[in-house]
C-alpha cells in the first residue's frame, strides 16, 4: 500500500488548488476505513455494532457527496455515530479497541472538522 501512495503523493502535490488537501484528506479517511474493517472482528458486542454503524455512516457520507452535498457537511449524524462508537470503545482498552479508536478520532477530524472537541459524557458508553 505504501508502493501505491509513493505514486500517489507526487501526483496530488501537482494538482492545483485545494485537490493535494482533499486528495490527503481522503486517503486518511481512506486508511481508517481499512483500519476499522480489518480489526472490527476482533471487537465485540455494542462496540463493534457501533463500529460498524460508523462505517455504514461513512458510506452514506460519500453517497451523499455523490449527489452533490458540500464537504464538510454532516448528513445523517456521521458526527455522532463516530462519537457513539468512541464512547463505546474507550473504557474497552484491548488492542483492538485502540486501533479502532485510532481509526475512529482520524474519521472524525477529517470527516468533521467543525465539530466541536469529544468527551465522554456521563451515561455516553450504556
Amino acid at each position: 500500500m505504501l508502493d501505491r501512495l509513493s505514486l500517489l503523493l507526487p501526483r496530488l502535490a501537482a494538482s492545483p488548488g485545494e485537490r493535494l488537501t482533499d486528495g490527503f484528506s481522503e486517503l486518511r479517511v481512506g486508511f481508517s476505513v481499512l483500519d476499522l474493517q480489518s480489526g472490527e472482528a476482533a471487537l465485540e458486542g455494542p462496540a463493534r455494532a457501533a463500529v460498524q454503524d460508523s462505517l455504514q455512516s461513512v458510506e452514506q457520507h460519500y453517497a451523499a457527496r455523490l449527489q452533490g452535498l458540500a464537504p464538510g457537511t454532516d448528513p445523517g449524524g456521521l458526527g455522532e455515530r463516530i462519537d457513539r462508537a468512541i464512547a463505546l470503545l474507550v473504557p474497552d482498552g484491548s488492542p483492538a479497541a485502540a486501533e479502532a479508536l485510532n481509526a475512529l478520532a482520524e474519521l472524525r477530524l477529517t470527516l468533521c472538522p467543525r465539530r466541536p472537541a469529544w468527551a465522554l459524557q456521563a451515561g455516553a458508553a450504556s
